[in-house]
């Protein structure tokens, strides 16, 4: 290596090490640590301990905390079970793509728990957390595409995402895939 390409390399390290230094890292963000730090005291069976933590990231809008605290809403678990204060914080971290969210707002929608019931906001939220690789979501929005439930029915998109799930592991899919090879092949058998 020529002197001036050395010198050059060493400056630009410089420069790049420096900015990084300075830089905040969303994972060394306080809301990331007090969401880590309620993740800790949730798992020690802690949960009141674990509310504070992420009610205090929530109110900062980091969505990790905002989606935990809606799962502590709706399961009740250090405060006391309030489904439409989960559909909240659920509504407020799916606006900002957490696929979690984004999943567990579907299912709102879809039961009707803490909103009215709409087959078709669900949809778009399952849709939502498809895109963003939620297998889970996946698996209701192609469930929906096939029966043409809240959305124009689409069977061949349906097969294709049951398969694209099922081919990354999601159980329910690998067994609708396998009961619809079956029905298949049996309505070949009997043609």
């Amino acid at each position: 290596m020529k002197w001036t390409h050395l010198v050059i390399f060493t400056f630009l390290s410089s420069i790049i090490f420096t900015s990084l230094a300075s830089s905040k890292f969303a994972w060394d963000s306080d809301e990331a640590i007090w969401t880590r730090k309620g993740m800790y005291f949730h798992n020690n069976k802690d949960y009141l301990e674990a509310v504070k933590w992420y009610t205090k990231a929530a109110e900062q809008g980091f969505h990790g905390a905002q989606q935990n605290l809606g799962n502590a809403y709706f399961l009740g678990m250090g405060v006391k079970k309030d489904i439409k204060e989960a559909v909240k914080w659920y509504t407020k971290a799916a606006e900002q793509g957490n696929d979690g969210a984004q999943y567990n707002l579907g299912n709102a929608y879809f039961l009707g728990m803490g909103v009215k019931k709409d087959i078709k906001e669900a949809v778009k939220w399952y849709t939502k957390a498809t895109e963003q690789g939620n297998l889970d979501a996946g698996y209701r929005l192609a469930s929906s595409l096939f029966t043409g439930k809240g959305v124009t029915k689409d069977r061949e998109k349906a097969v294709s995402i049951f398969t694209d799930t099922a081919h990354v592991g999601h159980e329910k899919s690998q067994k609708t895939i396998l009961q619809l090879a079956t029905a298949g092949l049996r309505a070949a058998q009997s043609a």
